[in-house]
C-alpha cells in the first residue's frame, strides 16, 4: 500500500512538473464549470489577480476571463464531448489560439481542458505581410509592369497576370514553373541567367539582387522578342 502511495505521489509530481513546464496556459474545469486545475502560465497569460486565485473564486475568475474577450459567448459555446481549435480575440488587441478537449480529471471526474497560446505577434506579422502584398499588387497594377519572381531556395516561380498578357498570353495559358520560363526565354539570355544562378548556388555570388541587373528577351506568343527586365 505504501509503495502504491509513493508511486501515486511520484506520478502527481511528474504531472505537476509537466503542467508547469509547458509554454501554453492550461485551464481544467468540470461539467459544472468548477475550476479543477490551472498552471502558472494561464495566470500569466490572462493576468489573473492574486485575489481571484483563491479556491472559492471560481465564478469570479471565469467572469474576469470572459470580460477580456470581444466575444465572451464563444469561450463557453462548445460541445461537451468534442475537441476543438479556435482563435480568441481580446478587447486589448491580443490574440490567443485555443485547443479544447474532454478528459477525466484524476481518473473519474468528467472535465474539459483548455490550452491557450498567445499568437498576437505572429498574427500581426501575418496581417502586415498581407497588407504589404496587397499594396505591392496595387502598385504593380498601377505601374502597368509585368512581374515575375524566381525563388532560388524553393525553385518556385510566379508570373503576374500583366507579365503573361505582355507576352500575349491569357492568365490560364502559362503555368508558373521553370519549364515555362525555359521555354519562353531567349536561348542566349538563358545561358547567361543560368550561369548567374549557378554562381549563386555555388556561393560565388552572395547577393543575387545586386548581381542580376540585366535585360533578357522573352518569346511572345506572336514569336517576336520584347525586352523585359530581370
Amino acid at each position: 500500500m505504501e509503495v502504491n502511495n509513493n508511486e501515486s505521489k511520484q506520478f502527481q509530481s511528474l504531472a505537476e512538473a509537466i503542467l508547469e513546464s509547458t509554454y501554453s496556459g492550461i485551464l481544467v474545469i468540470d461539467s459544472n464549470r468548477k475550476i479543477l486545475k490551472y498552471n502558472s502560465r494561464f495566470i500569466e497569460l490572462w493576468n489573473i489577480p492574486s485575489v481571484l486565485q483563491q479556491s472559492d473564486q471560481d465564478e469570479e475568475l471565469i467572469k474576469f476571463v470572459l470580460d477580456q474577450l470581444d466575444d465572451p459567448k464563444q469561450f463557453l459555446d462548445e460541445q461537451p464531448e468534442a475537441e476543438s481549435f479556435d482563435t480568441l480575440h481580446f478587447k486589448d488587441g491580443r490574440i490567443f489560439d485555443r485547443f479544447s478537449g474532454s478528459m477525466y480529471f484524476e481518473g473519474d471526474i468528467p472535465a474539459r481542458v483548455w490550452s491557450f497560446r498567445d499568437v498576437t505577434t505572429t498574427e500581426i506579422t501575418k496581417q502586415k505581410l498581407q497588407k504589404s502584398e496587397e499594396r505591392l499588387s496595387l502598385a504593380m497594377q498601377g505601374a502597368n509592369d509585368g512581374l515575375w519572381d524566381w525563388n532560388l531556395e524553393t525553385n518556385e516561380f510566379y508570373y503576374s497576370p500583366r507579365w503573361k498578357s505582355m507576352l500575349g498570353y491569357k492568365e490560364d495559358e502559362l503555368v508558373s514553373s521553370f519549364e515555362t520560363w525555359e521555354r519562353l526565354v531567349n536561348s542566349d539570355d538563358k545561358e547567361m541567367v543560368l550561369k548567374q544562378v549557378q554562381d549563386y548556388n555555388d556561393g560565388r555570388v552572395i547577393n543575387m539582387k545586386l548581381k542580376c541587373v540585366c535585360n533578357i528577351k522573352m518569346v511572345m506568343k506572336s514569336l517576336s522578342y520584347p525586352v523585359l527586365f530581370f
